[in-house]
């Protein structure tokens, strides 16, 4: 049996492990110890499996749970004792960083995924990196998560939720030019999903502060029809945006009114 095969294998089974308890609103098996026990069972090493399964399930279900859900199954698989025993340093320290990183608890999150980037091996850096950024922005320090970030898009690692999350920082500065081109280039990869509901909400602010307020609307109208978990926090998001939206448009039209008399 090949290792592609070995692979499907695992994950299938670890995914109907926690699939049906989250179907069935009950607590999840473990998705760490379901990949320990798969891996065990196909003979693959536990960092290859593990780090790989877990990436791909959390990917899977982050469109389809609510923060704290996520934040329940992150706490989960931080404490499988499983884990603990086999997992690699570098693995234990990236997964209490994320979790702390995903409660909005950015001042440990730093440190600790600082730590789990200088431990880890390469090919996992990426990920790692991105969450350092989220919680860099999350913490205010805007200046380190940008220069992480074009180090990263530099390197050739360009995608839209970087582009998106420079965007972002972009339009903290009220530097709307700027923050209108990053953004506009990251709407072209993403269509779907909560990164291309944030990247359409920042655009459509920044082409409000920009006084575009055709694009802003027509931005907005685009983002809320992208169906996303039911979550407080983009709620937020999207009342804010339409907030800022509105007030340009009501400004715009206050000018015209005032041209024709």
């Amino acid at each position: 049996m090949g290792e592609g095969q070995r692979r499907l294998i695992a994950c299938g089974v670890t995914a109907l492990l926690v699939a049906v308890p989250l179907a069935f609103a009950l607590p999840p098996v473990s998705v760490a110890g379901a990949a320990a026990l798969c891996a065990a069972a196909v003979g693959l090493s536990w960092p290859s499996l593990a780090a790989w399964a877990v990436e791909r399930l959390e990917h899977e279900l982050d469109l389809r749970l609510a923060a704290n859900r996520r934040v329940g199954l992150a706490r989960l698989v931080d404490r499988d004792p499983i884990v603990r025993a086999l997992a690699p340093d570098w693995y234990l320290v990236a997964r209490r960083g994320t979790l702390a990183s995903l409660v909005g608890d950015h001042r440990h999150a730093i440190p600790l995924l600082k730590r789990a980037i200088q431990l880890c091996p390469d090919e996992d850096l990426l990920p790692l990196r991105d969450e350092l950024a989220i919680s860099l922005i999350g913490f205010g320090a805007d200046k380190e998560a940008e220069q992480l970030l074009r180090t990263m898009i530099a390197e050739g690692a360009e995608s839209p939720e970087r582009l998106g999350l420079l965007g972002h920082i972009m339009l903290r500065r009220n530097q709307s030019a700027d923050a209108i081109a990053l953004l506009e280039r990251a709407t072209h990869g993403v269509a779907l999903g909560v990164a291309a509901l944030r990247i359409r909400c920042d655009l459509a602010e920044a082409y409000a502060r920009a006084g575009k307020v055709d694009e802003a609307q027509e931005t907005m109208r685009v983002a809320r029809e992208i169906i996303v978990p039911d979550d407080l926090e983009l709620r937020h998001r999207v009342e804010r945006a339409s907030e800022v939206v509105e007030r340009a448009a009501a400004t715009m039209r206050a000018l015209k009114a005032a041209q024709r008399h």
